[in-house]
């Protein structure tokens, strides 16, 4: 495995920056969206609804899938030719913010509402009690769950090679057709993904050791 990561180290570079690339695209777009779509589904039955079909649909579909039918028949249905890191970017951002939305939806409606009433009795406005206590509250308990999602986006990466992108695995695959060490090849390929992710993992951990509680007033004085 060491032989591998020495003598092919500049495409396995490469390979984790395409990764790195296309992960953070997602979590930009998907972070963005996902939180804005989560707070409209907060406020609007319409949205929460729509929000829960779609979500259903498009993570019920392997990822694998759906990226070969964005990038062979609906392309070729719409006359059009894209890049395939920008399909794969754009489809892996639809559903990180699909899962962004209901982690942060499910937050606000876990997490805070009791303070809030509390707040408001003492005198705060609504929006003070949103700005300074439901948001911070639900927000803190969602951090853990949301890093977390962000690193699964990143492994799922992956299938973008599917497509032709050129990421660690198909950069992993090019190898092994020239060497053909599947046990080295893949397990270097961990070792990356150990690497890339491994302190995210970490870092989740910590936020949920740190941040996680039951804040619901009643069911705090019912134990």
């Amino acid at each position: 495995m060491w032989d591998i990561l020495e003598n092919y180290y500049p495409a396995i570079v490469n390979g984790a920056l395409v990764t790195l690339k296309l992960s953070i695209s997602a979590w930009i777009v998907g972070l963005t969206v996902g939180f804005i779509l989560g707070a409209g589904a907060y406020y609007s039955k319409f949205l929460r609804v729509l929000l829960h079909i779609t979500s259903f649909l498009a993570l019920s579909v392997p990822l694998i899938v759906l990226l070969y039918w964005a990038h062979f028949p609906l392309q070729e249905l719409l006359g059009i030719v894209v890049d395939p890191f920008i399909t794969a970017a754009i489809l892996l951002s639809i559903l990180n913010a699909l899962a962004v939305a209901e982690i942060w939806l499910g937050a606000l409606n876990r997490y805070g509402q009791d303070y809030v009433l509390v707040a408001r009795m003492s005198g705060l406005s609504g929006w003070q009690s949103l700005r300074f206590i439901h948001l911070p509250l639900a927000f803190r308990n969602a951090l853990p769950m949301l890093v977390a999602t962000q690193v699964a986006i990143m492994q799922l990466t992956l299938f973008s090679s599917l497509i032709s992108v050129n990421e660690l695995f198909r950069v992993a695959q090019r190898i092994n057709s020239e060497v053909y060490k599947p046990i080295e090849i893949y397990s270097a390929l961990g070792l990356v993904f150990l690497l890339l992710s491994g302190p995210l993992y970490f870092l989740a951990y910590k936020l949920r050791q740190k941040y996680v509680q039951d804040f619901n007033i009643l069911n705090r004085s019912a134990r």
